[in-house]
């Protein structure tokens, strides 16, 4: 027998491409093949690694935040509020980016060969509240950029910033100062129209009062005071009628036993309908118990069955008799007679029970509901006979008010018409002149006053627009600043993949020549 020893690699044979592959030939393998895949990969990674060090170049980063805060009293004029998806669509766009590298180029904060790109050395961030969060937070929109140095960074996102919050102020500017401007030029016209008006309107009544004597004077204050004497008096008598009718309302609470009689009518209705079905149901059930007990009694309760002699014993006797000719009556008797119960008795009995236990079942129920029903026929009743005496009463009530107001309304009536018939006799030529005038004139003040109140609307519009200028929707919550440290490299976790990859390509080398020496013993 020939002794292996395992620990020697390059004395143990080789292993055939078809042979099964054991975990001691992974091991032989990685001990033979070690130094190579780790050789490839710690190479690998160190050639990565030193190569990234020194080719590839420092990169900073900066950023500046934008806040959307929405003003809560806006004027209608101003264009609508984009929203943070269209700040950032406006801020990402190619006349806002082109306009920023023009800036910088003409600075001297940038080369004109280099570019600006979305998505490259430029991004963008939204920063919004979550649904669940109970405070509505204002969102934010962050504005990144990467320079070769950490001033170049900043001086990016700060030109950026400042080119998208001037389109922003253009685009909300628009036609407001266009509407603002012939707002301003029409409103002081209306107003002094308006004015003139009613300062005419004013000295026409002055030149109309001047015209009235003493008697006017007197007269006109006289029915002034009783006018309000009167509206006085008749709205304390509406008050006060109003007050006692609550008041009854209240302590009788009529609105209460009002709903719940009917509630007790429906729940009254709804029982008759089941106490009818009931009582239906039971003499239905009553009618087919007696019936059913009938025809137990009628049924007898065992049958006699009888059962004819077999044709074997009836040859057998024939046979024995020596005879064709047999006595059947004889023959018949010797047959089997037996007893059984009557199943249609069983039957009926079953049906005559269960039955019986319905009606037993419905009865007391019967009773429950009639006496359900007599008692709520008479508190319904009772209910019925309080709410209506109380209801009779508040109507009653209600009618001697209502008399008494309009005894107390003639009353006035007729005195105010005493004082109009007195005031008539010796204004009434003066009184048709003027208000066929002072009609006109208030037509014509109610016609301006309607333009200038639609006007002053649209004016008090302009002056919020007008105080909003300069005042935007999103504004610069921090601008970009130089950073201190620039992004990292990732020459590390570059290298490691390197290593990885080297550590692989030693693993193939290996498995290649494993396989090749197989090849080669075997030939």
């Amino acid at each position: 027998m020939e002794a292996k020893d395992i620990s020697n690699p390059a004395a143990s044979p080789p292993v055939g491409l078809e042979d099964e592959l054991t975990f001691l030939d992974v091991v032989r393998f990685f001990r033979r093949s070690w130094k190579l895949i780790a050789g490839l990969a710690l190479g690998a990674g160190l050639v990565a690694g030193v190569a990234l060090w020194y080719l590839l170049p420092y990169k900073w980063e900066a950023s500046a935040t934008l806040v959307v805060m929405s003003s809560r009293f806006t004027s209608g004029l101003r264009p609508p509020t984009l929203t943070v998806q269209g700040y950032q669509k406006l801020l990402e766009s190619d006349a806002v980016v082109s306009e920023t590298k023009d800036r910088l180029i003409e600075k001297g904060g940038l080369d004109k060969n280099s570019r600006l790109r979305v998505g490259g050395n430029l991004k963008t961030l939204i920063f919004v509240s979550r649904r669940a969060e109970e405070t509505s937070l204002a969102p934010m929109v962050q504005a990144i950029a990467y320079g070769e140095t950490a001033e170049r960074a900043a001086s990016i996102v700060n030109t950026w910033v400042e080119v998208f919050l001037q389109r922003v102020s253009q685009i909300n500017e628009g036609t407001t100062a266009a509407t603002v401007k012939f707002i301003d030029e029409q409103y002081p016209q209306i107003r002094d129209t308006l004015i003139d008006s009613e300062n005419d309107r004013v000295a026409a009544e002055k030149d109309y009062q001047r015209r009235y004597n003493e008697a006017t004077a007197k007269w006109n204050q006289r029915i002034t005071d009783f006018k309000a004497e009167r509206a006085e008096k008749t709205n304390n008598y509406h008050a006060e009628t109003r007050r006692i009718s609550d008041e009854f309302r209240s302590q009788r609470n009529l609105s209460t036993r009002r709903a719940r009689l009917n509630a007790m009518q429906a729940a009254f209705g709804e029982m008759q309908d089941e106490q009818s079905k009931v009582s239906t149901t039971l003499k239905q059930k009553v009618l087919e118990l007696e019936a059913a007990r009938k025809e137990l009694v009628e049924t007898p309760v065992h049958i006699t069955l009888y059962k004819a002699i077999t044709d074997d014993a009836l040859w057998r006797r024939m046979t024995e008799n020596n005879t064709r000719q047999a006595d059947w009556e004889k023959l018949r008797k010797e047959g089997l007679a037996t007893q059984e119960i009557n199943p249609v008795y069983v039957e009926l009995s079953s049906r005559t029970s269960r039955v019986a236990m319905e009606v037993n079942a419905l009865s007391p129920r019967s009773t429950q509901m009639a006496d359900e029903l007599n008692r709520m026929v008479a508190e319904i009743k009772t209910l019925e006979v309080a709410l209506s005496s109380d209801e009779a009463s508040l109507e009653k009530l209600e009618r001697d008010r209502n008399s008494g107001l309009v005894k107390l309304e003639e009353g006035l009536q007729n005195d105010l018409e005493e004082l109009l018939r007195n005031k008539e006799q010796e204004l009434n030529a003066i009184q048709v002149e003027w208000e066929a005038r002072n009609g006109q004139m208030t037509r014509d003040i109610s016609n301006l006053r309607k333009l200038f109140e639609e006007l002053a609307s649209r004016y008090n519009q302009a002056l919020l627009a007008k105080a909003e200028q300069g005042i935007e929707d999103i504004s610069l919550g921090s601008p970009a600043v130089p950073p201190d440290l620039p992004v990292s490299r990732g020459i590390l976790v570059k290298a490691l993949m390197a290593a990885i990859f080297g550590g692989l390509l030693g693993f193939c080398i290996a498995l290649i020549r494993t396989a090749g020496g197989n090849v080669s013993s075997e030939s």
